[in-house]
């Protein structure tokens, strides 16, 4: 089937241009994209430098013995390494040892709780963006997975290239990409709770990060004339649905990214709802093609 001339109307999840708005236009369709969507970094990182052992975080006493017991074992090693560089450079061995103690002490101490994730998680561009600076001042990281195309174009971009791609985050993606052990998963404000669930599922620990919120913006003018929505997230869902737009929108088909994005378009209102056959832009358009016809 043609998509020539159908007027869709894609909600937005993230900030940045959508692909799947970009190849329903190369296939002839009206796009109409709404919200705006603004990244705007948080005031308080408090818990990202805490996660990223940046500062101190509430720990037992057996693990503070323990990562000060690691710590006197790394410093002592490091400190060794000092003396025997300064003496084969004729320098002050005392005076070096005493630096490089203090050093390596606080690089210890700044990298011990990001060594303890079996890898960190980025579920989007955004919080690429946001964290990618701090990432420079820690030497040692877990590997770095990325969801999506657009979290691994964004590492790539930066100079991290992530360890691991996961295609979505439907549970099929998760399952494939192998994740386990200890995980930390950076967010959106208000976090990706269907996320966590699927790596929870899969016997994961997972310890959320918030960077970031986001700021929408619906223009002045509604659409008109629009035959079909896609809602690809549960948040895009419920946020299109619940603004000024919605009463327009409700009736009319929509397709949803997955079960979530199904659930919450239902919820917030929407009246005929179909799910794709699976989490990608080639199954969307498919499904936005049969149900057009």
């Amino acid at each position: 089937m043609t998509l020539v001339g159908r007027r869709i109307f894609v909600a937005r999840a993230r900030p940045g241009p959508s692909q799947l708005a970009a190849e329903l236009r190369r296939r002839g369709a009206a796009v109409f994209e709404a919200p705006a969507l603004t990244a705007v970094p948080l005031d308080d990182l408090a818990r990202l430098d805490e996660a990223l052992g940046r500062r101190p975080i509430q720990t037992s006493s057996r693990e503070r013995r323990d990562r000060s017991e690691s710590s006197a074992r790394q410093a002592s090693s490091g400190a060794l390494l000092a003396v025997t560089r300064a003496a084969q450079r004729g320098g002050r061995p005392a005076q070096r040892r005493d630096r490089r103690l203090q050093q390596t002490d606080e690089l210890v101490g700044a990298l011990g709780q990001a060594r303890e994730f079996s890898a960190l998680i980025f579920a989007c561009a955004e919080g690429v963006k946001v964290v990618s600076d701090r990432l420079v001042q820690c030497a040692m990281l877990p590997p770095l997975v990325a969801i999506g195309e657009e979290s691994a174009s964004a590492l790539h971009e930066r100079g991290w290239p992530p360890a691991v791609v996961a295609r979505g985050a439907c549970s099929d993606a998760i399952r494939q990409a192998g994740l386990q052990g200890r995980l930390l998963l950076i967010t959106e404000e208000n976090g990706r709770p269907h996320l966590v669930a699927e790596l929870r599922a899969l016997g994961c620990e997972v310890t959320t990060v918030p960077v970031y919120r986001l700021q929408a913006q619906f223009p002045t003018d509604p659409p008109h004339g629009m035959e079909l929505v896609v809602v690809p997230s549960s948040s895009a869902a419920t946020r299109l649905y619940g603004s000024v737009f919605g009463a327009l929108l409700v009736g009319l088909p929509t397709v949803a990214f997955g079960p979530q994005s199904e659930a919450a378009a239902r919820a917030a209102g929407a009246k005929c709802v179909v799910r794709s056959h699976h989490d990608d832009r080639r199954a969307v358009i498919e499904r936005i093609e049969e149900v057009l016809a």
